[in-house]
C-alpha cells in the first residue's frame, strides 16, 4: 500500500460556556411586611434563567419548604404560618441543575387585635 501524508491541521478545543444559575426575586409579601396570623399569605417569586430554562421555583420559610413549583407563576399559598418573625426566600434550579437562592423578605405574623369597643357620642336630638 501507498502512504501519504496530509497537511497539518489545527484542532482547538474549548471548555463549554459555564452553566449560569438561574436569577430568581421573591416579590410578595414585601419585605417588613406585617400580616394578622389568621391571614392567608400569597408568595411570589419572578425567575429567569439566561442560558437554560427554569425548572423549578421553591419557597423556603428559613430552612423549611413551603411549596415548589414546576411551572410559572410562581406562587403559592400558605395559611398556617406562626406569630413571630419569618425569614422567606425563593430557590430556583435551571435545567442542567444550577441553584439560586433569592434575598431573604422578612415577614412578621401577628395576633390579631382584640375587638375594642368605642363609644359614640349620639349628637341626635329628638
Amino acid at each position: 500500500g501507498r502512504m501519504a501524508t496530509s497537511s497539518v491541521v489545527s484542532i482547538t478545543v474549548t471548555n463549554p460556556p459555564a452553566n449560569i444559575p438561574p436569577s430568581v426575586a421573591l416579590t410578595n409579601p414585601l419585605n417588613n411586611a406585617v400580616v394578622p396570623v389568621c391571614m392567608t399569605v400569597t408568595l411570589a417569586a419572578h425567575a429567569t434563567d439566561s442560558d437554560g430554562q427554569v425548572q423549578s421555583v421553591s419557597f423556603y420559610d428559613g430552612g423549611k419548604l413551603l411549596g415548589y413549583l414546576l411551572n410559572p407563576p410562581y406562587r403559592w399559598q400558605v395559611s398556617d404560618l406562626a406569630g413571630g418573625v419569618h425569614a422567606l426566600t425563593a430557590q430556583a434550579v435551571d435545567d442542567l441543575g444550577a441553584r439560586r437562592t433569592s434575598a431573604v423578605v422578612n415577614l412578621t405574623i401577628v395576633a390579631p387585635p382584640m375587638n375594642t369597643l368605642i363609644p359614640t357620642l349620639n349628637t341626635n336630638r329628638e
